[in-house]
């Protein structure tokens, strides 16, 4: 893995040369010290965000960079509305082990001129040993059976097996849904109107939303969320993550308040809620 990755070292990205250094095994028992005393775990597949990337680095540059520490089963830029990129990715790594390297000897490093930040997705079991679950701890079958109450009458269906998805957490108020729609259907102003008045509806349950966006061209038929507290946008993701909407299957990912800002920026300073109109 590392011995690999160490081949870059010396090319040129963007014009920068690549310095790839090796970390001390004192810094690396370090490193592993904190993890573990953070009750992170590598333990196989892992997701990695990699933050602070600079605007002009891509995809493949990004696979380049990473693939020699391990197989990647999926990696994903951010991007704003524009195809611009926003700075974060996440990487997820088949071998937590490649993960763990990856965090170990990447975390900082700098590339084309900006310290790259690497941490790892913390799956949102986690919040209580990081202190941030604000509401009462429920156990999967507690969520699952809240999922299937909150589901009636509603149009969204419980997936059986929902409470086995989690929803990777970093703090922010602000998410995206993906696979609400078809995007052959988004031509449909009605049609748009009513999946948006859906997602309202179920966020209201918890505090509201206060900015939302439906993106008729993405072929993932996205639907972006930006709610009044992280509180709250944790117990949106939370309920809608792992639901099925019109038999397809809804993943959530949380999008870091500053990137969503500069996708929407009309969504900055909205501080009333989103109504669903009759």
């Amino acid at each position: 893995f590392g011995t690999r990755a160490l081949d870059l070292n010396g090319q040129k990205l963007m014009g920068v040369p690549i310095q790839i250094r090796t970390v001390s095994s004192e810094k690396c028992r370090a490193a592993e010290g904190t993890m573990n005393s953070s009750y992170i775990y590598f333990r196989g597949p892992t997701k990695l965000c990699v933050s602070n990337l600079h605007p002009q680095i891509n995809e493949q540059m990004i696979e380049e960079i990473f693939s020699p520490y391990g197989k990647i089963d999926e990696l994903r830029l951010m991007k704003d509305i524009r195809g611009t990129s926003l700075g974060t990715a996440f990487i997820l790594f088949r071998k937590g082990e490649n993960a763990k390297n990856v965090v170990e000897q990447m975390n900082d490093f700098n590339l084309a001129g900006q310290l790259l930040k690497i941490a790892p997705v913390v799956e949102e079991g986690g919040l209580n040993e990081f202190g941030e679950n604000q509401g009462v701890s429920m156990t999967a079958a507690d969520r699952l059976g809240l999922m299937a109450k909150l589901a009636v009458g509603t149009g969204l269906q419980v997936v059986p097996k929902a409470n086995s998805v989690q929803a990777p957490i970093i703090n922010s108020q602000c998410f995206v849904l993906s696979n609400m729609f078809d995007v052959k259907d988004a031509h449909d102003d009605k049609f748009c109107k009513e999946v948006q008045d859906d997602v309202v509806g179920e966020c209201n349950q918890f505090g509201g939303v206060y900015h939302v966006h439906i993106d008729r061209k993405s072929p993932r038929g996205e639907i972006y969320v930006k709610c009044p507290s992280i509180y709250v946008a944790n117990k949106c993701v939370s309920t809608l993550h792992g639901r099925s909407f019109d038999g397809r299957l809804i993943t959530a990912n949380y999008i870091p308040l500053e990137h969503y800002h500069k996708m929407f920026p009309e969504s900055v300073s909205v501080k009333k809620l989103v109504r669903v109109e009759d």
